[in-house]
């Protein structure tokens, strides 16, 4: 709704002053979160929130950006999906790794943890999901780096596993299955992505085809109303 408003409302800028002591209201990430905590005043918690905004818009002074609060600091949304693969990945390798010195290695820990690209894991977690290993982490996002130069390069497995193990200094606690646990979780990666860019593009090549089924289906009427 929010967003909506700003392309409808008027840009501020012309003949018009700026009082620099003028307090705005901002929404708070700390709001936002407190907001959907799932306890027994959670519902006014939301009425409330609503309600806020329901007057800043009423009020028409203000735009999106000066109501919610960003946090520059917060990590990209594409740095905290990887990190919750990681953990997917090192929870599997795990189960099927004999060696206790790899496993602790494949897990940094549970609960809560306090860097920016954890926090998709800190909310979805509810004690199911892992912290994986940081080193695994930033194996996999220099991976996601190489794979996305050349997504549907018909050689993009091997480019991407091969310059990722020439150039990534790989660190892991246990030398002697060091190269294994690296190869499984490039493999499985990889794949992974693979997986999901060939649906990308399933699904852009399904939308391509019923436009131009649409298309066609207009022609064939406008023919027939030329003919008749």
């Amino acid at each position: 709704m929010l967003s909506l408003y700003t392309l409808l409302k008027p840009p501020k800028f012309g003949n018009c002053t700026v009082n620099a002591e003028e307090k705005r209201p901002c929404i708070t990430l700390g709001d936002m979160r407190l907001a959907f905590q799932p306890d027994e005043q959670q519902t006014s918690r939301l009425d409330s929130l609503r309600a806020r905004l329901n007057g800043l818009i009423e009020e028409g002074s203000w735009e999106c950006e000066d109501v919610l609060e960003h946090d520059y600091s917060m990590a990209d949304t594409v740095d905290c999906i990887i990190y919750s693969v990681t953990g997917y990945l090192c929870r599997n390798i795990g189960k099927k790794t004999v060696c206790a010195t790899c496993r602790d290695g494949l897990i940094k820990q549970t609960g809560f943890c306090g860097i920016p690209e954890a926090d998709l894991v800190n909310c979805k977690t509810r004690g199911k999901l892992i912290h994986p290993n940081l080193n695994i982490y930033y194996l996999l996002k220099a991976t996601e780096k190489e794979f996305t130069k050349q997504p549907s390069d018909n050689c993009v497995y091997s480019k991407t596993l091969d310059h990722v193990l020439l150039t990534y200094p790989f660190m892991f606690p246990c030398s002697l299955h060091k190269a294994d646990v690296m190869a499984k979780v490039l493999h499985y990666y990889i794949c992974l992505r693979m997986q999901q860019h060939c649906k990308q593009q399933r699904q852009k090549e399904a939308k391509k085809s019923q436009e131009m089924r649409k298309r066609a289906k207009l022609v064939r009427v406008a023919l027939c109303f030329t003919v008749t």
